[in-house]
This record gives structure tokens, sequence and C-alpha cells, in this order.
């Protein structure tokens, strides 16, 4: 039987609405919130109620009828709390909870992005695949009432298909035909020619140098009809094209889980040259900047330099940024005559880089191949 959850912000509405419908239809059904408490409305909109997650549903309910019982009846909150008594106990925290589910739904795409970041974090304690289909509800009660209907017309389809992950983009286009409400699968397949220029154009994008989408689009028409050079793209096509890339780029990084993260060689050439120039003090600078040796500052602005164009080269990959670092300095050294603190290269790379005489020499000359210091301003 497939195991269907349901999440919103506090578990109290659009996805307990969903559970009740659900459950009434007989379907496995949880449901979960991913805030990090529960938030209900106040008496004014700079006073909500709080409540942590697994307070009874009962006692929410006694509290505000004892508060305001008309303020609360007329806004919808005791009919709500009604219902949520008859589902389950208390609203539940999804990231608290261990289970794991087949097709799990959410109602905005902030819990989306919150429940897809909280299964990577857990695909190394379960490999188990998971669909998680996003469908934007309004978080009041009517649209929860209409969102439940999108949801239960997925579950149906879901449960009645003999093969989920073939049928699943056929699933999801059906009922976004018939429904009102934008959905959004975190297992939609790209083309290929589709995810590699979206590998480009993030690429772009994370190395400050953004492309034009058109031209990206552009770009994958000619690689995907290469006996229609002349022929321009139509404009219906060059629309389904800019929704597929905004799309996918939003699957990408979500499967990137956002990490776009590089270590940069510069942090450890001030480390290294902290550590080299004041050593007695643990690596610690005056607290006084015109004390800092004007040696030193040139051999840092020189090293920096370099780093910068090591990272604009693309070579910030091929090798630690701790020894880029270490051939920054030693470069930076030779160009203002300074002598390496310690009795030859060997020893420094071992004390100050923790590496060897062979593994500097190596990555400089990968450095040098592709950059040309002597051009750089001393």
């Amino acid at each position: 039987m497939v195991k269907f959850a349901v999440i919103c912000a506090s578990n109290m509405n659009r996805s307990m609405e969903a559970h009740y419908q659900l459950q009434k239809r007989g379907y496995n059904i949880q449901s979960f919130g991913t805030g990090s408490a529960v938030r209900l409305p106040g008496p004014t909109p700079t006073q909500p109620n709080i409540y942590q997650f697994g307070t009874a549903y009962d006692q929410i309910y006694t509290e505000l009828t004892s508060q305001d019982v008309q303020l609360y009846t007329r806004n919808g909150l005791i009919a709500m709390l009604e219902r949520n008594c008859k589902v389950k106990r208390a609203p539940q925290r999804f990231h608290d909870e261990p289970a794991f589910f087949d097709v799990v739904f959410t109602c905005e795409e902030r819990v989306f992005d919150a429940v897809c970041e909280e299964l990577l974090n857990r695909a190394g304690v379960n490999s188990r695949p998971v669909h998680v289909i996003n469908i934007d509800i309004e978080d009041n009660h009517k649209d929860a009432g209409v969102g439940a209907k999108t949801i239960i017309e997925l579950a149906r389809q879901i449960v009645a298909s003999k093969d989920l992950e073939s049928d699943m983009d056929r699933i999801i286009e059906d009922v976004q035909n018939k429904m009102p409400h934008p959905l959004l699968n975190s297992s939609e397949p790209l083309d290929t020619h589709v995810c590699l220029i979206l590998c480009l154009y993030l690429a772009t994008k994370v190395t400050e140098e953004p492309r034009n989408q058109r031209d990206m689009i552009n770009v994958n028409f000619k690689l995907t009809h290469p006996d229609n050079d002349d022929e321009p793209l139509a404009e219906a096509a060059l629309d389904r094209l800019r929704q597929t890339m905004t799309k996918g780029e939003l699957i990408l990084m979500r499967t990137l889980a956002f990490d776009f993260t590089v270590e940069l060689p510069h942090p450890w050439i001030a480390h290294i040259l902290y550590g080299m120039a004041w050593w007695k003090d643990k690596g610690r600078p005056p607290a006084d900047p015109s004390l800092v040796d004007e040696r030193i500052k040139r051999v840092a602005a020189f090293a920096w330099a370099v780093a910068n164009q090591v990272v604009e080269a693309g070579l910030v990959d091929r090798e630690p940024a701790r020894i880029i670092a270490a051939v920054c300095i030693v470069v930076a050294l030779e160009a203002h005559d300074e002598p390496l603190p310690a009795r030859d290269l060997d020893q420094w790379a071992d004390v100050w880089a923790q590496t060897t005489k062979t593994r500097i020499t190596d990555t400089r000359r990968l450095i040098e191949h592709h950059i040309d210091v002597a051009t750089i301003d001393r």
C-alpha cells in the first residue's frame, strides 16, 4: 500500500484538511509541519498564538475557547481544531519523525524546500526513493478544501498506477490540466540537453558571468536541431523552453541542495602568512594595523592577485585550496625577493603548508602553464 504524507508549515490547516479527506477514503496517510513552532492567528496580527509541536489539539481548543470563543469561531479556528481532534492527537514536526514515505505532498514551495533538504539528509540512513510533489495552496480554510481535492486526485491516480516511476509525469500533467494549483515534482526528469544547458547556465551565475537565458535556449535548440541552423525558433517554442529552463533550474538547484561551495585559496593565504609573520602570537596579527610589516603587506597583496588569476582561470578545483595558497605565497616571496622563513622549500612546505616540495612544484607548474605571473603588478 502506498504510504503518503502531506505537509504544511504548522500541521494545522492545509495538511490536516488533506489528511482528514484522504483518511476518510482509506488511504495510508500521515501529516506534518516543518515550522519551528505551531503558529495560529491571535487577537491581532502582531499577537499570534504560538504552540510547540506535540501540544494536543484539544488543549489548544480549550485555551482558545477560554480566550475569546466568538473571535475564534468567527475566523474558523474552532471548527478547524474540532476537525483536527477527530484525525489525530497533536501536530507533528516532519524533522522529528523517522518515518519514510513513498509520496510526500507539500502545500507551498518553502515547505517543499525544507522537506527536500530533510530527505537529502536522511539519504544515508534510508536510500528508498520518494516523490515530493508541491501543490501551492493559500493558507486559508477555503483554499485548504480546494487544495485537498487536488491532493485526493493525485493520490487516486498514484494508487491506480502499476508503474509509478513511468507514470508520474503523466499523472502530474493530467492533474495539472484538471486542477487550479501549480504543481512541482522533485523527481521530474530533465532532457539531457536541457540538463547540460542548465548546468552551464548555473555555472555562469556562480562565476558571476551570467548569460542571457535566450542565448542559452538558442544553444540548446541548435544542439537538438543540428539540421535547422537557419530556421528561427518560434515564439511558442521559445516560451515553452523558457518555462522548462525556469522550472528545471529549480529542480537542479534543489537536487544539488543549493550547494555551490568552492573552497578558495584566499583564506589560506591569510592563515599561512599570519602564521609566518606572527607565529609567536599563535597567528594573531597586531591590534594596530600600522604595525604590520610593509614587506608582508606587499607579499600578501601579490599572493592575493595570483590567487585571483587562479580563480579566473578556473583552476580552483584542480588542487586543494591550501596547496594553491602555498604556491601563491612562494611566487609572491620570489617576486619581492623575500627569503623563505625556513631552511629550504622542503622544510617550508612541511611546516607551513603541510605538504611536500614536489606537490608545490607540480602545482606551481600547473598554475604557471595557465597564468603569466610576470604580467601581475607588483
